[in-house]
C-alpha cells in the first residue's frame, strides 16, 4: 500500500492496485470521476490536514479575544469556522478547475473575477482585533 507522510491512503496507487478486483462497471465508474476521486483522496484530505489547523491559529492571531475563550460551545463554532471555510474554499476551486476543463468561461459565469484576481493576489495586510476596536466588529 502507498501512503503519504500524513498516513493517509494514496488514492492512485491503491485503484492502480486494485482495480483488477473490481466490476467492469465500476471501473467504467472511477475511470470517468477520476478527477473528482483523486481530488477527494489525494488533495482534499491532505490539504484539509494541514489548512484547518493553521487556520485556527491564524484566527486567534487576527482576533486574540478567541485566546481567552472557554466556554465549549463556542470554542466548537469557533473551530468549525476553519473546517467550513476550508472545504468551501476547496470545492469552490474544484469547481472552477472543473469548469475550465468544460470549457465554461469563467469571466462570464463570475463576473468580479478581475476584482477577485485583483483583491487575492495582492490582499492588504489583515488587522487585528483587540479591545479598542473590537465595538467595530459584531
Amino acid at each position: 500500500m502507498e501512503y503519504d507522510h500524513d498516513g493517509n491512503l494514496d488514492f492512485e496507487a491503491w485503484y492502480h492496485l486494485n482495480k483488477s478486483q473490481f466490476p467492469s462497471e465500476f471501473n467504467l465508474f472511477i475511470e470517468n470521476s477520476y478527477d473528482t476521486f483523486y481530488f477527494l483522496f489525494n488533495v482534499y484530505r491532505k490539504v484539509m490536514t494541514r489548512m484547518v489547523p493553521a487556520l485556527q491559529q491564524l484566527m486567534k492571531i487576527q482576533y486574540p479575544v478567541f485566546k481567552t475563550e472557554k466556554r465549549p460551545m463556542v470554542l466548537e463554532f469557533i473551530n468549525t469556522i476553519a473546517t467550513t471555510t476550508g472545504y468551501t474554499l476547496l470545492f469552490r476551486l474544484y469547481n472552477l478547475v472543473h469548469d475550465q476543463k468544460k470549457g465554461v468561461n469563467v469571466r462570464e459565469k463570475y463576473h468580479k473575477f478581475e476584482s477577485w484576481g485583483e483583491l487575492y493576489a495582492r490582499p492588504q495586510h489583515p488587522g487585528n482585533v483587540d479591545e479598542t476596536n473590537r465595538p467595530i466588529y459584531s
